[in-house]
Protein backbone atom coordinates (compact mmCIF):
# COMPACT_ATOMS: atom_id res chain seq x y z
CA UNK A 1 0.00 0.00 0.00
CA UNK A 2 1.42 3.38 -0.76
CA UNK A 3 1.62 6.09 1.43
CA UNK A 4 -1.21 7.84 0.76
CA UNK A 5 -3.82 5.55 0.96
CA UNK A 6 -1.69 4.10 4.24
CA UNK A 7 -1.60 7.93 5.47
CA UNK A 8 -5.66 7.87 5.04
CA UNK A 9 -5.92 4.73 6.83
CA UNK A 10 -4.29 5.97 9.94
CA UNK A 11 -5.79 9.11 9.64
CA UNK A 12 -9.23 7.34 9.75
CA UNK A 13 -8.22 4.92 12.33
CA UNK A 14 -7.40 7.26 14.73
CA UNK A 15 -10.17 9.25 15.45
CA UNK A 16 -7.98 12.38 15.50
CA UNK A 17 -8.22 16.15 13.96
CA UNK A 18 -4.91 15.39 12.25
CA UNK A 19 -3.01 16.10 9.21
CA UNK A 20 0.16 14.09 7.31
CA UNK A 21 2.83 15.90 5.37
CA UNK A 22 4.37 13.35 3.32
CA UNK A 23 7.59 14.16 0.70
CA UNK A 24 10.16 12.81 -1.08
CA UNK A 25 13.01 14.18 -2.77
CA UNK A 26 16.15 13.61 -4.60
CA UNK A 27 19.06 16.09 -5.87
CA UNK A 28 22.11 15.87 -7.78
CA UNK A 29 25.03 18.11 -7.82
CA UNK A 30 28.44 18.07 -10.18
CA UNK A 31 30.77 20.45 -9.13
CA UNK A 32 33.37 21.30 -11.72
CA UNK A 33 36.93 22.92 -11.08
CA UNK A 34 39.38 22.89 -14.18
CA UNK A 35 37.90 21.57 -16.04
CA UNK A 36 37.28 18.28 -14.31
CA UNK A 37 34.82 16.63 -12.13
CA UNK A 38 35.68 17.75 -8.38
CA UNK A 39 32.43 15.80 -7.05
CA UNK A 40 29.31 14.46 -7.74
CA UNK A 41 26.72 14.36 -4.27
CA UNK A 42 23.32 12.91 -4.95
CA UNK A 43 20.79 12.41 -1.95
CA UNK A 44 16.83 10.96 -1.49
CA UNK A 45 15.12 11.72 1.59
CA UNK A 46 11.49 10.76 2.33
CA UNK A 47 10.35 12.47 5.51
CA UNK A 48 6.68 12.45 6.96
CA UNK A 49 5.21 14.74 9.31
CA UNK A 50 1.95 14.68 11.89
CA UNK A 51 0.45 18.09 13.00
CA UNK A 52 -2.39 16.63 15.78
CA UNK A 53 -5.11 19.25 17.30
CA UNK A 54 -6.52 18.29 20.45
CA UNK A 55 -8.43 20.59 23.11
CA UNK A 56 -7.04 23.19 20.74
CA UNK A 57 -3.60 22.57 21.58
CA UNK A 58 -0.74 21.30 18.45
CA UNK A 59 1.21 18.60 18.68
CA UNK A 60 4.15 18.25 16.02
CA UNK A 61 6.31 15.80 15.33
CA UNK A 62 8.23 14.27 12.21
CA UNK A 63 10.66 11.10 10.96
CA UNK A 64 12.53 9.90 8.09
CA UNK A 65 10.56 6.33 9.13
CA UNK A 66 6.88 5.50 7.24
CA UNK A 67 5.26 4.55 10.32
CA UNK A 68 2.61 6.93 10.34
CA UNK A 69 0.55 5.39 13.31
CA UNK A 70 3.38 5.81 15.45
CA UNK A 71 4.06 9.75 14.29
CA UNK A 72 0.39 10.58 15.07
CA UNK A 73 0.59 9.49 18.23
CA UNK A 74 3.66 10.97 18.91
CA UNK A 75 2.25 14.59 17.96
CA UNK A 76 -0.76 13.84 19.76
CA UNK A 77 1.06 13.31 22.73
CA UNK A 78 3.07 16.66 22.15
CA UNK A 79 0.05 18.55 21.92
CA UNK A 80 -0.57 18.07 25.93
CA UNK A 81 2.20 20.39 26.36
CA UNK A 82 1.64 23.09 23.75
CA UNK A 83 -0.92 26.58 24.77
CA UNK A 84 -4.72 26.41 24.02
CA UNK A 85 -4.92 28.71 20.76
CA UNK A 86 -8.68 28.80 19.67
CA UNK A 87 -7.25 30.02 15.85
CA UNK A 88 -5.45 26.44 15.61
CA UNK A 89 -7.13 24.18 13.17
CA UNK A 90 -6.93 22.82 9.25
CA UNK A 91 -8.44 23.66 6.59
CA UNK A 92 -10.93 22.35 4.42
CA UNK A 93 -11.06 21.37 0.67
CA UNK A 94 -13.14 24.64 -0.75
CA UNK A 95 -12.00 24.91 -4.77
CA UNK A 96 -10.35 22.56 -7.16
CA UNK A 97 -6.72 22.35 -7.88
CA UNK A 98 -5.50 24.31 -10.51
CA UNK A 99 -3.90 21.80 -13.41
CA UNK A 100 0.06 22.82 -13.93
CA UNK A 101 3.26 21.77 -15.49
CA UNK A 102 5.57 21.33 -13.00
CA UNK A 103 7.54 17.76 -14.35
CA UNK A 104 9.84 16.95 -16.65
CA UNK A 105 10.74 13.84 -17.69
CA UNK A 106 13.66 14.96 -19.77
CA UNK A 107 15.86 16.60 -16.34
CA UNK A 108 15.07 12.60 -14.80
CA UNK A 109 15.87 10.26 -18.21
CA UNK A 110 18.96 12.57 -18.91
CA UNK A 111 22.20 10.19 -18.39
CA UNK A 112 25.00 11.40 -15.36
CA UNK A 113 27.28 11.39 -19.02
CA UNK A 114 25.04 14.08 -20.19
CA UNK A 115 24.72 16.32 -17.01
CA UNK A 116 28.61 16.40 -16.79
CA UNK A 117 28.90 17.42 -19.95
CA UNK A 118 26.48 19.94 -19.33
CA UNK A 119 28.42 21.26 -15.98
CA UNK A 120 31.66 21.16 -18.37
CA UNK A 121 29.83 23.51 -21.14
CA UNK A 122 29.26 25.97 -18.61
CA UNK A 123 32.30 26.21 -17.16
CA UNK A 124 34.88 26.13 -20.63
CA UNK A 125 32.15 29.23 -22.09
CA UNK A 126 33.44 30.85 -19.12
CA UNK A 127 37.46 30.40 -19.69
CA UNK A 128 36.77 31.10 -23.37
CA UNK A 129 34.61 34.31 -22.56
CA UNK A 130 38.31 36.19 -22.17
CA UNK A 131 41.87 35.02 -21.58
CA UNK A 132 42.07 36.61 -18.20
CA UNK A 133 39.85 34.33 -16.91
CA UNK A 134 41.92 31.81 -14.68
CA UNK A 135 39.83 29.66 -12.92
CA UNK A 136 36.52 29.52 -11.43
CA UNK A 137 35.48 29.89 -7.43
CA UNK A 138 32.96 26.88 -8.81
CA UNK A 139 30.61 25.23 -11.14
CA UNK A 140 27.98 22.88 -11.06
CA UNK A 141 25.13 21.30 -12.35
CA UNK A 142 22.30 20.71 -10.11
CA UNK A 143 18.95 19.42 -10.39
CA UNK A 144 16.27 18.12 -7.96
CA UNK A 145 12.83 16.32 -7.73
CA UNK A 146 9.94 16.64 -5.34
CA UNK A 147 7.29 14.83 -4.50
CA UNK A 148 4.22 16.23 -1.72
CA UNK A 149 1.25 14.50 -0.71
CA UNK A 150 -0.97 16.09 2.29
CA UNK A 151 -3.67 13.77 3.76
CA UNK A 152 -5.73 15.11 6.69
CA UNK A 153 -8.79 14.62 8.61
CA UNK A 154 -10.77 17.55 6.91
CA UNK A 155 -10.99 16.01 3.67
CA UNK A 156 -7.56 17.13 1.64
CA UNK A 157 -6.13 14.51 0.20
CA UNK A 158 -3.46 15.75 -2.87
CA UNK A 159 -0.06 14.90 -4.26
CA UNK A 160 2.10 16.82 -6.69
CA UNK A 161 5.78 15.99 -8.94
CA UNK A 162 7.86 18.55 -9.04
CA UNK A 163 11.60 18.88 -10.88
CA UNK A 164 14.22 21.79 -11.92
CA UNK A 165 17.54 21.61 -13.36
CA UNK A 166 20.17 24.66 -13.32
CA UNK A 167 23.73 25.70 -13.90
CA UNK A 168 26.27 28.19 -12.28
CA UNK A 169 29.43 29.60 -12.53
CA UNK A 170 31.65 31.63 -10.43
CA UNK A 171 34.29 33.21 -13.25
CA UNK A 172 37.54 34.56 -11.94
CA UNK A 173 39.92 36.91 -13.73
CA UNK A 174 43.65 38.08 -12.53
CA UNK A 175 45.47 40.98 -14.05
CA UNK A 176 47.83 43.01 -12.53
CA UNK A 177 47.46 41.73 -9.34
CA UNK A 178 44.08 42.09 -9.47
CA UNK A 179 41.29 39.38 -8.97
CA UNK A 180 37.59 39.63 -10.07
CA UNK A 181 34.40 37.40 -9.92
CA UNK A 182 31.53 37.14 -11.76
CA UNK A 183 28.84 34.70 -12.07
CA UNK A 184 26.37 33.37 -14.21
CA UNK A 185 23.96 30.80 -14.14
CA UNK A 186 20.97 29.23 -15.80
CA UNK A 187 17.85 27.74 -14.32
CA UNK A 188 14.97 25.69 -15.93
CA UNK A 189 11.74 23.88 -15.07
CA UNK A 190 12.64 21.64 -18.49
CA UNK A 191 15.76 20.27 -19.56
CA UNK A 192 15.46 22.30 -23.11
CA UNK A 193 15.55 25.82 -21.55
CA UNK A 194 19.03 25.31 -19.87
CA UNK A 195 21.75 27.97 -21.10
CA UNK A 196 24.97 26.31 -19.89
CA UNK A 197 27.21 28.75 -22.43
CA UNK A 198 25.21 31.48 -21.58
CA UNK A 199 26.04 30.93 -17.99
CA UNK A 200 29.31 30.48 -18.53
CA UNK A 201 29.93 33.64 -20.99
CA UNK A 202 27.77 35.60 -18.35
CA UNK A 203 30.20 34.68 -15.84
CA UNK A 204 33.40 35.51 -17.51
CA UNK A 205 32.51 38.89 -19.17
CA UNK A 206 31.43 40.23 -15.98
CA UNK A 207 34.92 38.82 -13.78
CA UNK A 208 36.63 41.12 -16.68
CA UNK A 209 34.08 43.85 -16.18
CA UNK A 210 35.03 44.57 -12.90
CA UNK A 211 38.70 45.16 -13.35
CA UNK A 212 40.24 48.79 -12.64
CA UNK A 213 37.73 49.55 -10.18
CA UNK A 214 37.75 52.94 -8.08
CA UNK A 215 36.65 53.56 -4.80
CA UNK A 216 34.35 56.91 -5.63
CA UNK A 217 33.60 60.03 -3.30
CA UNK A 218 30.63 59.48 -1.12
CA UNK A 219 27.71 61.19 -3.03
CA UNK A 220 23.67 61.00 -3.28
CA UNK A 221 23.53 59.67 -7.07
CA UNK A 222 20.53 58.70 -9.26
CA UNK A 223 20.67 54.67 -9.78
CA UNK A 224 20.01 52.18 -11.73
CA UNK A 225 19.54 48.89 -9.37
CA UNK A 226 20.28 45.24 -11.56
CA UNK A 227 17.36 43.01 -11.26
CA UNK A 228 19.90 40.36 -9.52
CA UNK A 229 20.00 43.38 -6.73
CA UNK A 230 16.94 44.22 -7.00
CA UNK A 231 15.68 40.66 -6.33
CA UNK A 232 17.74 40.71 -3.32
CA UNK A 233 16.05 43.95 -1.65
CA UNK A 234 12.84 42.05 -3.09
CA UNK A 235 13.34 39.15 -0.90
CA UNK A 236 13.72 41.51 2.12
CA UNK A 237 10.19 42.53 1.19
CA UNK A 238 8.69 39.59 0.90
CA UNK A 239 9.49 38.95 4.77
CA UNK A 240 8.07 42.07 5.49
CA UNK A 241 4.63 41.01 3.93
CA UNK A 242 3.69 38.12 6.04
CA UNK A 243 0.75 38.03 7.91
CA UNK A 244 2.81 36.96 10.98
CA UNK A 245 5.28 39.61 10.51
CA UNK A 246 2.93 42.45 11.10
CA UNK A 247 0.66 40.28 13.66
CA UNK A 248 3.94 40.39 15.90
CA UNK A 249 4.76 43.75 15.08
CA UNK A 250 8.14 42.94 12.88
CA UNK A 251 7.11 43.99 9.87
CA UNK A 252 7.62 48.10 8.50
CA UNK A 253 4.58 47.66 6.81
CA UNK A 254 2.36 46.96 10.15
CA UNK A 255 -1.14 49.09 9.72
CA UNK A 256 -0.53 49.77 5.97
CA UNK A 257 -2.89 48.22 4.46
CA UNK A 258 -4.89 49.70 1.60
CA UNK A 259 -1.79 52.89 1.58
CA UNK A 260 0.86 53.94 -0.86
CA UNK A 261 3.86 52.23 0.30
CA UNK A 262 5.85 52.61 -3.28
CA UNK A 263 5.92 54.21 -6.36
CA UNK A 264 3.29 53.90 -8.72
CA UNK A 265 5.43 52.33 -11.37
CA UNK A 266 5.71 49.11 -9.05
CA UNK A 267 3.20 46.06 -8.57
CA UNK A 268 4.51 43.06 -6.60
CA UNK A 269 3.03 40.04 -7.31
CA UNK A 270 3.19 36.55 -5.70
CA UNK A 271 2.00 33.80 -8.43
CA UNK A 272 2.44 30.16 -7.20
CA UNK A 273 0.80 29.05 -10.47
CA UNK A 274 3.34 31.16 -12.70
CA UNK A 275 4.42 28.85 -15.82
CA UNK A 276 7.93 27.32 -15.56
CA UNK A 277 8.48 29.39 -12.29
CA UNK A 278 10.67 26.98 -10.20
CA UNK A 279 8.14 27.61 -6.78
CA UNK A 280 5.07 26.88 -8.56
CA UNK A 281 3.02 24.06 -7.27
CA UNK A 282 -0.97 23.53 -7.21
CA UNK A 283 -1.49 23.96 -3.61
CA UNK A 284 0.52 24.99 -0.55
CA UNK A 285 2.02 23.40 2.50
CA UNK A 286 -1.27 23.30 4.15
CA UNK A 287 -3.00 21.89 0.93
CA UNK A 288 -4.90 24.68 0.06
CA UNK A 289 -5.53 25.59 -3.57
CA UNK A 290 -2.95 27.84 -4.86
CA UNK A 291 -3.13 31.39 -6.29
CA UNK A 292 -2.40 34.46 -8.10
CA UNK A 293 -1.81 36.91 -4.94
CA UNK A 294 -1.19 40.75 -6.33
CA UNK A 295 0.25 42.13 -3.13
CA UNK A 296 1.34 45.77 -4.12
CA UNK A 297 -0.94 47.19 -7.09
CA UNK A 298 0.27 50.94 -8.53
CA UNK A 299 2.30 51.08 -5.29
CA UNK A 300 -1.06 50.29 -2.89
CA UNK A 301 -0.59 47.73 -0.52
CA UNK A 302 -3.35 45.16 -1.61
CA UNK A 303 -2.77 42.56 0.71
CA UNK A 304 -0.42 40.58 3.34
CA UNK A 305 0.45 37.17 2.50
CA UNK A 306 -1.44 34.40 5.10
CA UNK A 307 -1.49 30.64 5.70
CA UNK A 308 -4.61 28.97 7.42
CA UNK A 309 -3.57 30.25 11.28
CA UNK A 310 -2.79 33.86 10.40
CA UNK A 311 -5.82 34.23 8.21
CA UNK A 312 -8.17 33.00 11.04
CA UNK A 313 -6.73 35.41 13.33
CA UNK A 314 -7.56 38.45 10.76
CA UNK A 315 -10.82 37.00 9.92
CA UNK A 316 -9.98 36.94 6.24
CA UNK A 317 -9.31 34.01 3.65
CA UNK A 318 -5.75 32.32 3.50
CA UNK A 319 -3.85 33.37 0.47
CA UNK A 320 -2.43 30.07 0.27
CA UNK A 321 1.02 31.19 1.30
CA UNK A 322 1.74 28.43 3.98
CA UNK A 323 5.14 27.11 3.18
CA UNK A 324 7.21 24.04 4.35
CA UNK A 325 10.98 23.87 3.01
CA UNK A 326 11.11 20.70 5.15
CA UNK A 327 8.81 18.09 6.31
CA UNK A 328 10.82 18.96 10.02
CA UNK A 329 8.84 22.27 10.17
CA UNK A 330 5.55 22.95 10.42
CA UNK A 331 3.96 24.80 7.77
CA UNK A 332 4.85 28.89 8.01
CA UNK A 333 4.23 31.64 5.65
CA UNK A 334 6.23 32.36 2.07
CA UNK A 335 6.50 32.89 -0.80
CA UNK A 336 6.40 31.43 -4.15
CA UNK A 337 7.65 33.61 -7.37
CA UNK A 338 7.75 36.76 -6.43
CA UNK A 339 7.95 39.16 -8.52
CA UNK A 340 8.07 42.99 -9.65
CA UNK A 341 6.37 43.76 -12.73
CA UNK A 342 8.16 44.10 -15.56
CA UNK A 343 8.03 47.66 -17.74
CA UNK A 344 8.62 48.80 -21.30
CA UNK A 345 12.08 50.04 -21.59
CA UNK A 346 15.64 47.86 -21.47
CA UNK A 347 18.34 48.52 -18.76
CA UNK A 348 19.92 50.67 -21.60
CA UNK A 349 17.13 52.83 -22.08
CA UNK A 350 17.08 53.68 -18.10
CA UNK A 351 20.99 54.21 -18.16
CA UNK A 352 20.24 56.82 -20.95
CA UNK A 353 18.26 58.74 -17.82
CA UNK A 354 20.97 59.42 -15.73
CA UNK A 355 23.39 62.28 -16.56
CA UNK A 356 25.55 61.43 -13.63
CA UNK A 357 24.86 58.17 -11.55
CA UNK A 358 25.23 54.61 -10.74
CA UNK A 359 24.80 51.05 -12.18
CA UNK A 360 24.37 48.77 -8.81
CA UNK A 361 25.16 44.93 -9.79
CA UNK A 362 26.24 43.24 -6.63
CA UNK A 363 25.31 43.99 -2.95
CA UNK A 364 26.58 41.75 0.08
CA UNK A 365 24.86 41.90 3.74
CA UNK A 366 21.87 41.78 2.95
CA UNK A 367 20.56 40.12 5.85
CA UNK A 368 21.50 43.54 7.58
CA UNK A 369 18.20 44.76 6.46
CA UNK A 370 15.84 45.90 9.57
CA UNK A 371 12.33 44.49 8.99
CA UNK A 372 10.59 46.79 11.43
CA UNK A 373 12.12 49.70 10.10
CA UNK A 374 13.19 49.21 6.92
CA UNK A 375 16.91 50.25 7.32
CA UNK A 376 19.71 49.25 5.56
CA UNK A 377 23.45 49.81 5.05
CA UNK A 378 25.17 47.26 2.50
CA UNK A 379 28.51 46.55 0.93
CA UNK A 380 28.19 47.32 -2.93
CA UNK A 381 29.69 47.62 -6.47
CA UNK A 382 28.82 48.45 -10.14
CA UNK A 383 29.75 50.94 -12.53
CA UNK A 384 29.72 54.91 -12.75
CA UNK A 385 27.27 56.28 -14.92
CA UNK A 386 28.31 59.06 -17.08
CA UNK A 387 26.20 60.87 -19.69
CA UNK A 388 24.23 57.70 -19.92
CA UNK A 389 26.38 54.97 -20.64
CA UNK A 390 28.82 52.87 -18.39
CA UNK A 391 31.72 54.74 -17.65
CA UNK A 392 33.95 52.46 -15.46
CA UNK A 393 33.99 49.29 -12.62
CA UNK A 394 33.19 50.94 -9.08
CA UNK A 395 34.38 48.83 -5.92
CA UNK A 396 33.93 49.21 -2.06
CA UNK A 397 31.34 51.23 -1.59
CA UNK A 398 28.42 50.77 0.70
CA UNK A 399 24.58 52.03 -0.30
CA UNK A 400 22.54 52.91 3.01
CA UNK A 401 19.20 54.02 2.87
CA UNK A 402 15.78 52.94 4.55
CA UNK A 403 13.63 50.34 2.08
CA UNK A 404 10.29 52.00 2.16
CA UNK A 405 11.87 55.39 1.03
CA UNK A 406 13.99 53.46 -1.46
CA UNK A 407 9.68 51.80 -2.66
CA UNK A 408 9.10 55.38 -3.49
CA UNK A 409 12.17 56.62 -5.26
CA UNK A 410 12.06 54.45 -8.08
CA UNK A 411 10.95 55.97 -10.77
CA UNK A 412 10.73 53.43 -13.25
CA UNK A 413 10.87 49.79 -13.93
CA UNK A 414 12.71 48.14 -16.64
CA UNK A 415 11.53 45.23 -19.42
CA UNK A 416 14.26 42.36 -18.07
CA UNK A 417 12.81 40.56 -15.50
CA UNK A 418 15.27 38.38 -13.95
CA UNK A 419 14.25 35.86 -11.22
CA UNK A 420 17.15 34.72 -8.89
CA UNK A 421 17.39 31.15 -7.40
CA UNK A 422 19.86 32.87 -4.89
CA UNK A 423 17.13 34.92 -3.62
CA UNK A 424 14.35 32.91 -2.70
CA UNK A 425 13.35 32.77 -6.38
CA UNK A 426 12.33 36.96 -6.21
CA UNK A 427 12.37 38.22 -9.84
CA UNK A 428 12.33 41.86 -10.51
CA UNK A 429 13.72 44.02 -13.93
CA UNK A 430 16.01 46.86 -13.46
CA UNK A 431 15.14 49.83 -11.55
CA UNK A 432 15.71 53.50 -12.29
CA UNK A 433 15.92 55.21 -8.91
CA UNK A 434 15.93 58.90 -7.92
CA UNK A 435 18.61 58.97 -5.17
CA UNK A 436 20.93 56.61 -3.40
CA UNK A 437 23.13 57.67 -0.22
CA UNK A 438 26.75 56.05 -1.56
CA UNK A 439 29.48 56.05 0.97
CA UNK A 440 32.97 55.88 -0.90
CA UNK A 441 36.01 57.79 0.07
Amino acid sequence: MDLRRRAQKEIASSGLECELYISRSKSLRINIQDRKIESIESGHVTGCAARVIKDEKTGFSFSNSSDLKTLIEQAAASSAFMPRDPFSGFISPDAPLKEITLFDAAIENKTPEEKIRTALAAEDAAYRASPLITKTGSAAYVDSETEITIVSSKGINCSYKSNYCGVYVEAICEKDGQAEEGLGFSFAKNWAGLAPEHAGKEAGLEAVSFLKGKLIDSANLPAVMSPLVAAEFLEAVSGMISAESVQKGKSAFAGKLGKKIASPCISITDDALLTNGLNSAPFDGEGSPSKTNAVIIEGVLHTYLYDHYTASKDRVKTTSSASRPSFKSPPSIGTTNFYISRGKSSQSELLSKVTRGILITKVMAMHSVNPISGDFSVGASGFMIENGQRAFPVRGITMAGNLLELLHAIEEVGSDLTFSPFASNCGSPSLLISSLSIGGK
